[in-house]
């Protein structure tokens, strides 16, 4: 049976633990910050080496990369993403009448290094079916937008958030009126 003194500490370990994660987010968010500024750091040597602090104040002053998750539980997430076709139909019109336009989708799946984009012409009736293919991961949001611009440059933006599911197809039927 453990002692008092052994009871206090598997309690303050079990504190500093709990500490140590609660606070792991705030410290990180405070530290990116202070990274990201460009300067020089100390080195606690009695002759430093210019090599070695020029290393430290590129270290330093190098741009954060945004963290990009590989795998989850040793499973690489490639192996997860899954096909998917949106098919973006309607009706573009100038001033309430059909008219010709043309069309520019982005298609931003969730934990994609690049959207995918798209440009297609409207027909002279002003109907629009176009799809596009690209890679996401089910269950995840998908941000879209399509931007109409007329002959005389009048412009219209739509756009949209979805979640993700099983089926492989994603419908947007939405008409488009250019003022």
């Amino acid at each position: 049976m453990p002692t008092l003194s052994q009871h206090r500490l598997i309690a303050l370990a079990l504190l500093l633990g709990s500490l140590i994660i609660i606070l792991a987010r705030p410290l990180t968010v405070i530290f990116h910050g202070v990274l990201a500024q460009s300067f020089t750091f100390p080195v606690a040597i009695s002759r430093p080496s210019k090599r070695l602090v020029a290393a430290v104040e590129a270290h330093l002053s190098a741009k954060p990369k945004a963290a990009v998750i590989k795998e989850v539980m040793g499973v690489p997430l490639s192996s997860m993403w899954r096909s998917y076709a949106a098919t973006f139909t309607g009706k573009t019109r100038c001033s309430g009448m059909p008219c010709a336009a043309t069309l520019r989708v982005s298609i931003e799946p969730d934990g994609a290094e690049l959207p995918v984009a798209s440009t297609v012409q409207s027909e002279s009736d002003g109907s629009y079916r176009f799809q596009v293919p690209f890679q996401a991961l089910p269950n995840h949001q998908l941000d879209w937008k399509v931007t109409a611009v007329s002959s005389d440059l009048v412009t219209q933006e739509i756009h949209g958030r979805q979640i993700l599911s099983d089926d492989s197809q994603i419908d947007v039927a939405q008409d488009i009126d250019l003022r």
